[in-house]
């Protein structure tokens, strides 16, 4: 039986946000990590927004997608910003992605666009269909 998720948008710092961000199983390296206060200030300004991926039976809370759409030469693109879980998310990561591939196109967007740079993030995303669409080029000065 396939696990029934709810995906809840919202455009409000809240307590659970804060705690999947700060989670240190799956906090990001040091070197590429935005503060929490960054998330809040974006989400408060209105320029990101964010979903609450929960369990249908529990209500528990298992994911947070960060996202913002945008929009380049007058396509859609439905842009994923930061993504956090509170559980071992491995097998959560396609019901999710999808769950926020579905909202994307009720939004009238044709692409979605996730930067990452971590390799296996981006091996399973190509596996799941996301192909590479720039090269990103970094000198530490």
């Amino acid at each position: 039986m396939a696990v029934a998720l709810i995906g809840e948008d919202t455009g409000k710092w809240t307590p659970e946000i804060a705690q999947a961000l700060d989670h240190d199983a799956f906090k990001p390296a040091e070197a590429d990590a935005m503060p929490a206060d960054w998330y809040r200030r974006e989400l408060e300004n209105g320029d990101l927004r964010a979903t609450l991926w929960r369990f249908e039976e529990t209500g528990n809370l298992l994911a947070v997608i960060l996202w913002r759409v945008e929009e380049s030469h007058g396509v859609r693109e439905f842009v994923f910003v930061a993504a956090r879980s509170l559980l071992p998310w491995a097998n959560m990561r396609k019901p999710v992605l999808s769950g926020m591939e579905d909202y994307a196109r009720k939004l009238g967007c044709h692409v979605a666009r996730v930067h990452t740079d971590r390799e296996k993030w981006a091996n399973w995303l190509q596996g799941y269909g996301y192909g590479a669409r720039e090269f990103v080029m970094r000198r530490v000065l």
